[in-house]
């Protein structure tokens, strides 16, 4: 990058860092570091710019092996991903308060507990999947929140195992995954014509 003069401008020097962080989608801050100064602002400056840019959620970084490597990421991921890890660690300290009130719903309201909360771990699971395949969500990030949803589906797993109502509330789940997904729905089509088929071709042969 050519020398340019020094960046007095906040919003500039904070576009600046962002741009590369972009474009390198991850990089060191020692390596972002001899890139930025002292050709753009000055060491104390560039470690301010960054902190103001992780505040207002807009980068963030992970270690690895002592080092601080930064993406550049929108804030409202940030925030979506925040607010369910809020969420999970709320459900797992109340987990033996949940076991309580889910054993005194009615069998239809624990059905459809059961199928809204599996539906979150199902669409929240396919839209990490689908922004870390299209290289929006860094790979540890992608394993955070993984690893979160596993662990708040296995919680609630344990909760229905265990209920007195098992026995039905386990096949409907089955069953709503089965009519739900795609691909059980083109399987079973397939099966339903094969069925058919044969059908009618032993009526023929008798």
């Amino acid at each position: 990058m050519p020398k340019e003069a020094i960046i007095t401008s906040d919003i500039e020097r904070e576009k600046l860092v962002r741009e590369i962080i972009k474009e390198k989608m991850e990089i060191s801050q020692n390596n972002l570091l001899k890139i930025i100064c002292p050709e753009h602002m000055a060491g104390n400056t560039f470690r301010k710019t960054l902190q103001s840019l992780r505040d207002k959620r807009q980068i963030d970084f992970h270690e690895l092996s002592n080092k601080k490597i930064w993406f550049n990421i929108d804030s409202e991921k940030i925030k979506q991903i925040v607010d369910l890890e809020k969420f999970l660690k709320r459900q797992e300290k109340k987990i033996s308060i949940d076991k309580k009130e889910f054993a005194e719903k009615t069998l239809e309201n624990k059905v459809n507990a059961v199928k809204m909360i599996f539906s979150l771990f199902e669409a929240n699971s396919s839209f990490n999947s689908l922004m870390f395949g299209l290289g929006n969500m860094p790979k540890e990030q992608y394993d955070k929140v993984s690893r979160m949803m596993e662990k708040f589906l296995k919680l609630n797993l344990e909760i229905w195992k265990n209920d007195k109502d098992s026995e039905y509330l386990i096949p409907e789940l089955i069953q709503q995954i089965i009519k739900t997904s795609p691909f059980f729905s083109t399987m079973l089509q397939i099966l339903d014509e094969f069925r058919e088929v044969k059908w009618s071709n032993d009526k023929k042969e008798s």
